[in-house]
């Protein structure tokens, strides 16, 4: 996908440069599984950050294709002069998010080549909630 899109120069619009940096994101997202499980304690730790904060990354392209996707229909704008905004938000915001968990003492774990957080469930879903009104904050802002 990305080589077609740069191949045939579909970059060029808004739309057409949010599905790109989905697209970049879905490629990093999937390399630790094609990898496989490694052996040491640092590399899963290091693997585990890397799947957890391109799963946001991945996951916050697509709340702002939606959203644009929506106001095109509802108003028939764009979204496409706060692009930058965007950027900053869906690549930072997951930095902060996936690094929490090496707060604790083995915060990333084991787990064949998916991650765990240890005794962490509440945690994560309370940053799901706080990502997820962050990401209508910025919306709502930006509107």
């Amino acid at each position: 996908m990305i080589f077609l899109i740069w191949l045939y120069k579909k970059y060029l619009f808004f739309t057409q440069r949010l599905l790109l940096s989905l697209s970049i994101a879905s490629l990093f997202d999937v390399m630790p599984y094609i990898i496989g499980p490694v052996k040491s304690k640092v590399g899963c730790q290091i693997q585990g950050y890397f799947m957890t904060y391109f799963d946001w990354v991945c996951l916050a392209w697509v709340c702002v294709i939606t959203l644009n996707m929506f106001r095109l229909i509802k108003e028939d704008t764009s979204y496409e002069s706060q692009e930058r905004l965007f950027h900053l938000v869906v690549w930072f915001l997951p930095l902060i998010i996936a690094g929490v968990p090496f707060r604790y003492e083995d915060g990333y774990g084991r787990s064949g080549p998916w991650w765990y957080v240890s005794g962490f469930l509440s945690l994560s879903l309370s940053l799901s909630l706080a990502c997820s009104l962050l990401l209508l904050l910025l919306f709502r802002v930006t509107s």
